[in-house]
């Protein structure tokens, strides 16, 4: 909608935030990269498409605040990072968020729409944003799911992340 707030957790290098700011200066654009070399590319791209109201965070979201986590995230791979070491060995560590915690800090009264790929951590990120969720105006989700990619991150019930979604209300 016009004057809208789009969440896009797992930003990588903006290659959906970039089009969209360009298109449409209404949009409040917050992006959320966990891999700090990522994050690097993010930022320039952000800068050198002159997109300075675009808000981007290095942070990884989980179900808990300011937690230290590994996040590995291969150099010769970009949109391959992960919390669990499947495609790269290599970490580095990362503080995570909830995004309830990052609506309050951002001072968001709504969120219009939430773009999602944290390859397999989204059960994790969904129940750190249960306020959000929740919420009478929740945010329309469109995220990436591989199931191999949920069990590497620990959830035993493939699938969890879209049943917390169809308990809150979603379809």
């Amino acid at each position: 909608p016009r004057n809208g707030v789009y969440l896009y957790f797992g930003a990588n290098i903006g290659a959906i935030a970039i089009p969209v700011q360009t298109r449409r200066k209404d949009v409040k654009i917050v992006c959320v990269e966990a891999a700090p070399w990522v994050y690097h590319f993010l930022k320039q791209n952000l800068e050198r498409n002159n997109l300075t109201e675009v808000i981007a965070l290095n942070n990884a979201l989980f179900n808990v605040d300011d937690k230290t986590v590994n996040i590995y995230s291969p150099e010769e791979k970009f949109g391959k990072g992960s919390l669990s070491p499947v495609f790269t060995n290599k970490a580095v560590q990362v503080k995570t968020v909830k995004v309830d915690t990052l609506i309050k800090r951002l001072g968001l009264e709504k969120v219009d729409i939430i773009k999602i790929d944290v390859e397999g951590y989204e059960y994790h990120v969904f129940k750190g944003a249960t306020s959000l969720l929740a919420g009478t105006n929740a945010p329309d989700i469109l995220f990436e799911f591989s199931d191999w990619a949920e069990k590497d991150a620990g959830i035993d019930d493939i699938g969890a992340s879209q049943q917390i979604l169809i308990d809150l209300g979603y379809r």
